[in-house]
């Protein structure tokens, strides 16, 4: 919002926000008088507009993640429910048992191991082009919550967590938020924070974050795989538990992202 503060004629003055939306900035240049005698004067003006906000994914369906043998439990048989979640080669690659149980063979190199998901989130909102050349980004929290404006969860049936927010002032360790408490030991701000988000060109009004996914990072559901005690950890600290990954343990796959508008229009 781009406000203009009048004042009350009162002494010490007071001033009041008034938004200026939908109103006219003019400029006039007054130069030499010209032969005749006249005052050569020009000018130009532009509006005060607004712009809607929009947020999207860059695909539209995505991979499903994976981890390496070490990340789970001993199985008895890679095709019961909870499995281990992995990216074998093709099985002509595969030597012996191969992935039937041959762990040794997998251990060797007989998987893929970059499973990390990468999503790209883009928020389109020319309002946060500010400058006529150069890089600007989406960096300010929400009065309400504190946090970013751009909410990234993952979603299976009616049970969802919260990746993290992005957006705001500054990237900050936190644990993903599986219950979506606002209160208590987990607050808002207790969730991580991806930062702030860079525009892509610098005229382009639009701003995008990178969002890492591991295989664990959805609801719980007894369809996923048996992961040892050993976590990813996220919040800052040395630990290696499910709660340094998650504020509470999920209850033993969509993404969908939100964009809050700032500033009111």
């Amino acid at each position: 919002m781009i406000s203009k503060f009048l004042t009350t004629g009162v002494e010490p003055p007071t001033s009041t926000a008034e938004t200026s939306t939908g109103l006219d900035i003019e400029v006039n240049y007054v130069d030499f008088r010209d032969a005749s005698g006249e005052v050569i004067e020009v000018g130009d003006s532009a509006g005060v507009r607004a712009n809607t906000g929009s947020v999207s994914l860059d695909r539209t369906v995505y991979p499903v993640p994976f981890g390496v043998v070490g990340d789970f439990a001993t199985q008895a048989t890679v095709t019961t429910p909870t499995g281990r979640a992995l990216f074998p080669i093709h099985a002509s690659g595969i030597g012996g048992t191969g992935i039937s149980g041959n762990t040794a063979a997998l251990d060797s190199g007989e998987f893929l191991t970059g499973g990390d998901l990468i999503i790209h989130v883009r928020v389109n909102d020319p309002d946060f082009d500010l400058s006529a050349s150069g890089e600007d980004s989406i960096n300010s929290n929400t009065t309400a919550t504190s946090v970013g404006p751009v909410k990234i969860s993952v979603i299976r049936g009616s049970s969802s967590v919260v990746l993290g927010y992005a957006g705001g002032d500054t990237a900050l360790d936190g644990t993903i938020d599986t219950d979506q408490s606002t209160t208590g030991a987990f607050p808002l701000t207790a969730t991580r924070a991806f930062g702030p988000m860079t525009e892509i060109a610098p005229d382009a009004g639009i701003f995008e974050s990178d969002i890492t996914i591991r295989y664990t990072d959805g609801p719980a559901s007894t369809k996923c795989p048996s992961t040892t005690d050993t976590w990813t950890n996220l919040d800052g600290g040395a630990g290696t538990a499910e709660t340094d990954r998650f504020d509470v343990p999920p209850q033993h796959l969509v993404i969908t992202v939100s964009y809050k508008e700032i500033f009111s229009k």
